[in-house]
């Protein structure tokens, strides 16, 4: 497959959000909570025969640190869970029984993970963009794939928590060609009347205003396929909703809602059913706790992971499969991946240690995400301006990482004397 840059619209970015504060978004997501039940509930009333889910998952600006050109993509693990699995559980939920999933190079990978939708109850297809075709032109393609008539079109960054059955209700009522569902927060600016509504990833398309984009070329739905219909006089809708979204586009949003999601895991464990309540937190159940160790506050612990002797963990925390916290280690609100190796007496606070990192013993982190020292992160293309996406297939990322590595691919480079391989600082997350 040919390497590709492409360009993709600044319009409407979204703010980073901080490590710590949740509060930002949290009681909108909260609610959210709520309205997924709701759904749930009003299920078998809700009429979604000939609607279709359509997840972009290759189409997305990611920013410029370490995390979002080595660490991004739709398998990215956040509360343990591929993010990709969270739109496709919310249109699941909502009684759609079909989606199709665009994206890049990506595809293969998705397809060995999600397979053709079983264990979600959902009918998967793919559709593998090559030239690229933008959000929109992705969209198209997509939809003719299929015979539906009506399609939910979703990027593939969202943890979605709005009430579906509201949503599809407006547009069906209004008539629209399209609907699009625009959030805005008055606690950012009181009760000023000047709140900035901004689109939420979330639109409602009818088949005709999908089939009217150009078969061939790069095609934007905001800055493109709505404008057109507009013009041509057809009804563009907007719904509105409360709070911010959840949406995962750098290290700093994957943070504050792997927190929100760990803290809520044992109230919504859709994606946790193998594991076992324990306090605040989700335990696998091979999972093994010393008992002089402590755990304080939500914290999820994977399959085969090993907490030693005098160890703590302080949460919001996820410690990824068959990882180990060795005697009087510490790590606190951080995120580790999988086959991880916390030193005796090292400390892990406030940051991200990718599959395969050893943390030396004594060590201390703060505040970084790690990767492991086998790993060269490539160089990104002098022709990649900020504003510019990169295609996964230029940049390893973490599903062929973590295949690489799950493999038996021997690491790269001499271990030190006692067999622990020392990591490395890649990007500060100050």
């Amino acid at each position: 497959m040919a390497q590709r840059v492409f360009r993709l619209s600044s319009f409407d970015k979204v703010a980073s959000v901080a490590f710590l504060p949740m509060n930002r978004f949290a009681p909108a997501l909260d609610d959210g909570l709520t309205a997924l039940s709701s759904v749930a509930a009003s299920r078998a009333e809700q009429d979604v025969d000939g609607v279709c889910g359509i997840v972009l998952a290759g189409s997305h600006h990611w920013g410029d640190g370490v995390f979002e050109r080595v660490l991004r993509g739709p398998l990215l693990p956040v509360a343990q869970t591929p993010l990709i699995k969270y739109p496709l559980q919310w249109l699941h939920d909502a009684g759609i029984r079909a989606a199709v999933l665009c994206a890049n190079s990506a595809t293969p990978s998705l397809q060995t993970v999600l397979g053709a939708g079983d264990p979600l109850h959902l009918a998967l297809s793919y559709f593998e963009d090559h030239e690229p075709r933008g959000p929109a032109g992705c969209a198209r393609d997509a939809a003719v794939m299929t015979d539906a008539s009506t399609f939910i079109v979703i990027e593939g960054t969202i943890v979605p928590t709005l009430d579906f059955t509201a949503m599809i209700t407006a547009h069906r009522e209004s008539g629209a060609a399209a609907t699009v569902v625009v959030e805005f927060d008055r606690r950012r600016r009181g009760m000023s009347s000047g709140v900035r509504r901004q689109p939420a990833g979330i639109y409602v398309f009818e088949r005709s205003a999908l089939t009217s984009v150009a078969q061939h070329g790069y095609q934007d739905i905001k800055e493109g396929l709505l404008g057109r219909l507009n013009a041509a006089g057809e009804h563009v809708a907007m719904h509105e909703v409360h709070g911010l979204s959840a949406k995962v586009l750098d290290y700093s949003s994957y943070a504050a809602v792997s927190r929100w999601l760990v803290s809520r895991a044992i109230e919504r464990p859709t994606f946790l059913a193998a594991y076992e309540r324990v306090g605040e937190g989700m335990h696998h159940p091979s999972a093994f706790v010393h008992p002089t160790a402590c755990i304080i506050g939500p914290v999820l612990l994977a399959e085969g992971v090993r907490v030693e002797e005098n160890a703590v963990i302080v949460g919001p925390a996820s410690i990824g499969a068959r990882s180990v916290l060795a005697r009087g280690a510490i790590v606190s609100r951080s995120f580790i991946w999988d086959d991880c190796v916390i030193g005796e007496n090292a400390s892990v606070d406030s940051s991200l240690l990718a599959d395969r990192v050893v943390v030396v013993p004594g060590d201390r982190l703060k505040n970084v995400t790690q990767l492991p020292d086998q790993f060269d992160e490539p160089e990104r293309p002098a022709a990649v301006s900020a504003n510019d996406s990169v295609g996964a297939e230029m940049l390893p990322g973490l599903d062929s990482l973590s295949a690489r590595w799950r493999n038996g691919a021997a690491p790269v480079g001499e271990s030190t004397d006692n067999g622990v391989r020392p990591t490395r600082d890649t990007a500060s997350l100050k």
